[in-house]
């Protein structure tokens, strides 16, 4: 009898007193294969198997292939079903965009820190060897000047156009409001009526609104005055004739207007051989004026004046309806030259639609003086 019990339990191998086995120990086919499941992620270490007669409850599992039993994180299940496991090196197996693959082919996955699997200019490399990649934010990873540093501490790197690291002065802010820097010679970015190539309205003030490192000289200016009125309803032109006696350059000029809605106007510099021309178009340019009264300044022009020429100098408007045109048949002696004649309405020579801005409609409006400026 005592032979007979030792080959039954001989019969259950290496279930016997194993995981499984029966409180009597009583023989059982043994032949389900279970792993050791340390971590208890439901995945059991392949070098830790045995056979049992039925599965224990915990700390054992039928599926073997974990890679790391000591960590539930690493199994080789495929939560987001991208293919791959966290034992395969998915590094977020929850989210399938997120995987070992190198999906645009510049040498990196999302799982390797790719910023952008779908651009292969968004990456990892340090091409310049500036410390920065196109995924830290780095502008041109070609060149090394041109990256994330503030070395000069303005809050500006070379990447957000900091023209001079080295100088916390210049930087790409436009403090003011302006439209300009001190990266795109604003002299003065506190003030929004100072930048390079800003009209300088007022002379010898102190401020160098113009930005050119100066502060413009106090030019001479001089007024033909009000003496007669005109009252028409045509298209005008308006304007002055002198003949230059002194090289001065004419900088800009100025009609007071009253308008009633808004209006085109041209300004021109024409020279000439005499005193009635022909006339000859230096300078032109053009103004959408609007509604109100007062001086309205002619671009800056800087038309440098010959002695002895003749110049035709004036505006032209074409603003339908009623208006008044007050002007001035004055002689005298001027700084820039002689005056010598006013042109208003179609008298002047060779006036046509050429000289007419574009036609607003206007109800109303009026030209009374002119008054120049020069250097």
């Amino acid at each position: 009898m005592r032979i007979v019990v030792l080959m039954l339990l001989a019969g259950c191998g290496s279930g016997s007193g194993g995981p499984g086995a029966d409180s009597d120990d009583l023989a059982c086919d043994a032949d389900i294969s279970v792993f050791a499941d340390v971590d208890g992620d439901g995945f059991g270490d392949d070098g830790a198997s045995s056979l049992v007669c039925e599965v224990p409850a915990a700390g054992f599992s039928e599926i073997g292939g974990d890679c790391n039993d000591a960590d539930p994180a690493l199994n080789p299940a495929d939560a987001d079903g991208d293919g791959t496991s966290t034992c395969d090196g998915d590094c977020n197996d929850s989210d399938a965009a997120v995987g070992i693959d190198d999906l645009d082919g510049d040498g990196f996955s999302a799982c390797d820190g790719d910023c952008d699997d779908s651009d292969p200019l968004l990456n990892l490399l340090d091409e310049d060897g500036d410390s920065y990649s196109t995924c830290d934010g780095d502008c041109n990873d070609t060149n090394a000047e041109r990256n994330l540093d503030d070395l000069d501490g303005d809050g500006f790197s070379t990447c957000t156009d900091d023209c001079d690291d080295n100088d916390p002065l210049l930087n790409s802010a436009d403090l003011d409001g302006d439209g300009f820097s001190t990266c795109t010679q604003d002299c003065d970015d506190n003030d929004p009526l100072a930048y390079r190539g800003a009209y300088e309205a007022s002379c010898e003030d102190g401020i160098d609104q113009d930005c050119d490192g100066v502060d413009n000289p106090c030019r001479d200016e001089f007024t033909i005055g009000l003496q007669d009125t005109q009252q028409g309803s045509n298209d005008y032109y308006r304007g002055h004739v002198f003949q230059a006696t002194t090289a001065v350059d004419l900088v800009d000029w100025a009609a007071y207007l009253e308008l009633a809605v808004l209006c085109d106007v041209d300004f021109y510099v024409h020279d000439g051989p005499s005193s009635t021309g022909p006339w000859n178009m230096i300078y032109y340019s053009m103004l959408t004026l609007p509604a109100g009264t007062g001086w309205q300044n002619s671009p800056l022009a800087n038309v440098p004046l010959v002695p002895g020429t003749y110049y035709l100098i004036g505006v032209a408007w074409n603003c339908s309806g009623s208006y008044w045109v007050d002007y001035t048949d004055w002689s005298g002696v001027y700084p820039i030259g002689d005056f010598l004649a006013v042109y208003w309405d179609n008298s002047y020579a060779g006036y046509g639609p050429n000289y007419a801005p574009t036609d607003h409609n206007l109800n109303f409006t009026g030209a009374y003086y002119m008054q120049y400026g020069y250097w």
